[in-house]
């Protein structure tokens, strides 16, 4: 028997009632299938997909899912998750310990730029403590800092066509590079000056006392100059003269670096200061440098 009460027919009349109800079951069997979406439809729908229930139906599961979802705008009232991890929100708490690595590995990066950029920054402007930029004398800038130095030394009655020699050293082992900026020789009388490199001390002389150009420093000079010793000069690199009551510069200038002598540790000058004044008179020298630390 059928839902609607119809059974199979026999040889019995057919009634209209009966009749009447296998009609009636074609129009609903109708209705069930006029319904029905055909496969086709689903290409070009033409009306909104709206569950019967909220919170309820599922689209896809996580062994079959969709491949690509297109669309112009995304409502989603609870999370969502992108390759098994949560998309932060406006207003989500940050979890630094998800990304901490990465992080350290861009500031190491920044960093590192950071230093290079200072470095040429430094190399390019020398600025005090004040903000004050110097544009002639770096010098300024190492007094400032502890690491200006100067010596000097009078030299009296120093017979005609005689000479005194002072010897610079920067010591092996100092950790410091030495940068003279000024040798200036004072004279009452007319002399040469000769600048020799690579010499050999034989035996140490009187230490001519390096002074911080910065009065309050405790820092105190590597290098150092001497006189009065036993020298075997090496190959000459410098030759001028010495007009009496002129100072001369054999190195560099006060207002002008682009002329200056740098001495490695390990390595030293000689100044030779000769008398051609044809009587015994006086010369004078200092001495006027910085050092940069080696790192």
């Amino acid at each position: 028997m059928s839902w609607l009460g119809l059974v199979h027919k026999g040889t019995e009349p057919l009634y209209s009632d009966e009749w009447n109800r296998v009609v009636d079951g074609l129009d609903i069997l109708y209705g069930y299938v006029a319904g029905k979406l055909d496969r086709v439809e689903l290409y070009y729908l033409k009306s909104d997909i709206i569950p019967d229930q909220d919170n309820v139906r599922v689209l896809g599961t996580e062994g079959r899912s969709w491949k690509e979802i297109n669309a112009h705008y995304g409502y989603f009232k609870d999370q969502v998750y992108v390759q098994g991890k949560a998309v932060i929100k406006d207003g989500d708490p940050i979890r630094i310990e998800e990304f901490i690595d990465g992080a350290k590995a861009d500031i190491d990066k920044i960093y590192g730029k950071l230093e290079e950029l200072v470095s040429r920054i430094e190399r390019t402007i020398a600025q005090l403590a004040d903000g004050t930029i110097l544009t002639d004398a770096r010098i300024a800038k190492k007094i400032e800092e502890g690491y200006g130095f100067m010596a000097s030394k009078r030299f009296e009655n120093l017979a005609d066509g005689a000479f005194v020699d002072v010897f610079f050293e920067n010591p092996s082992g100092s950790g410091r590079k030495v940068n003279i900026v000024v040798i200036e020789v004072g004279a009452f009388g007319q002399g040469h000056l000769d600048i020799f490199k690579n010499n050999t001390k034989v035996a140490g002389g009187t230490i001519i006392e390096p002074q911080n150009l910065d009065l309050s420093s405790p820092i105190e000079a590597k290098a150092f100059p001497e006189y009065g010793g036993n020298y075997v000069a090496g190959k000459k690199i410098h030759e001028t003269v010495a007009f009496g009551g002129t100072k001369v510069r054999l190195v560099g200038s006060a207002s002008e670096i682009g002329e200056r002598l740098i001495l490695p540790p390990s390595y030293n000058i000689i100044v030779r200061i000769t008398n051609k004044a044809g009587t015994a008179t006086d010369f004078s020298i200092e001495f006027k440098w910085f050092e940069d630390v080696l790192g």
